[in-house]
């Protein structure tokens, strides 16, 4: 090394050095610069603007597994997601971390295993769990839900009978009047000169019946009148609450519900009465009446739709604002009072199917007299 190399690397130590100091320098130039690297190099590192790695942290947790129910329904869409994790520390270990993944693809956190739907589609949704840097996935085939019925009016013909007690307790003629009835035969309103019967029961309730002048005399239409006020007297007094009127037509139409009123076409009865379903579907059909304006569209009752995923039958599935409670309403009165009637399959079925609205019936408590 020069002189003057040594005198500049001094300078830029701010070191100063004498003439003797710097001939030893000289002759242990080597020396020098081992002691020189030494002095510097903790100086530099210590001033270094590099961060330091962090340490890895270890994991305590061994596994995660996913598992879910075989069929995730897309109708109405849920399905009940599990992760089970299992620690190193088997002392630590809890239990299945459970989910639901919805018809718009969302997965609730639980227990701080993070959770995210990577895919969703008609058919296939893909799901990932993550908890302390271990993963684990799982792929979900999703299939419609198929409801067990096509209508509930057709299911079991014994859960009301022709036998089973009524309320019925006055039929008296009060001459003809004006009354405006729906008629399905014209699918319209009509006004006509009705026979009118009014109609009082043992409960303290009580209704109009109105018979279409059709019938031609006061006598013929008061067997009508009869037969169907002791009907609705077989009905649960809640259904039977709002029935302001029974609007009697011939003809082989649908029945009808709503409107405060019960409409029956006396060609369509005979093929119910033959059936043995004719007051399985004025059940139906007073569910309408009664229940539909303060259930139908309750919060309570669409977070039991929800609940439920499926529904009992296809016309309430098809209908789900209009036709779900008339079409449950009958299925709960079968599994709540008529269990002695009905099969073990079909208590079975009903339960499973629609577990949450059957609950949401009986949280009311309702007035179903004279069936219980």
């Amino acid at each position: 090394m020069s002189k003057r190399a040594v005198y500049f690397l001094l300078d830029a130590l701010n070191l100063s050095v004498n003439q003797n100091m710097y001939k030893m320098l000289e002759k242990n130039i080597m020396g020098f610069l081992y002691v020189f690297m030494l002095f510097l190099m903790p100086s530099c590192s210590s001033n270094s603007n590099v961060e330091e790695e962090p340490e890895e942290q270890e994991t305590n947790v061994s596994s995660i597994k996913i598992s879910a129910a075989a069929e995730w329904i897309y109708v109405s869409g849920k399905s009940e997601v599990s992760a089970e994790v299992t620690y190193k520390d088997a002392s630590t270990a809890t239990p299945n971390v459970n989910w639901t993944v919805n018809s718009i693809g969302s997965l609730s956190n639980a227990k701080g295993v993070s959770t995210t739907v990577e895919a969703i589609k008609k058919g296939t949704i893909n799901i990932v769990a993550e908890l302390e840097g271990v993963t684990s996935s799982i792929t979900i085939e999703a299939k419609e839900a198929i409801p067990p019925f096509s209508g509930t009016i057709f299911v079991d013909p014994d859960i009301i009978t022709s036998s089973d007690p009524s309320v019925l307790k006055t039929v008296n003629y009060s001459g003809q009047g004006s009354r405006t009835m729906y008629d399905r035969r014209v699918n319209d309103w009509v006004t006509v000169n009705a026979f009118l019967f009014d109609v009082t029961f043992d409960d303290g309730l009580a209704t109009e019946v109105q018979v279409n002048p059709e019938f031609a005399t006061k006598e013929l239409a008061e067997i009508e009148a009869n037969i169907y006020a002791l009907e609705a007297g077989r009905l649960p007094k809640i259904l039977r609450k709002d029935v302001n009127a029974i609007w009697i037509h011939k003809g082989v139409e649908l029945f009808g519900g709503g409107n405060n009123s019960l409409l029956i076409h006396t060609g369509q009865a005979a093929n119910y009465i033959a059936d043995g379903i004719l007051e399985e579907t004025l059940v139906h059909e007073a569910a309408h009446t009664s229940l539909d304006a303060e259930h139908a569209a309750s919060p309570g009752w669409l977070a039991s739709q929800t609940a439920d995923i499926n529904f009992i039958s296809t016309y309430a599935r098809d209908n789900p604002t209009r036709e779900d409670v008339a079409e449950s309403f009958l299925m709960y009165l079968a599994v709540k009072y008529r269990t002695d009637r009905i099969s073990q399959d079909l208590e079975t079925t009903i339960n499973g199917t629609i577990p949450n609205r059957i609950k949401y019936f009986d949280d009311l408590s309702l007035d179903v007299s004279p069936i219980d």
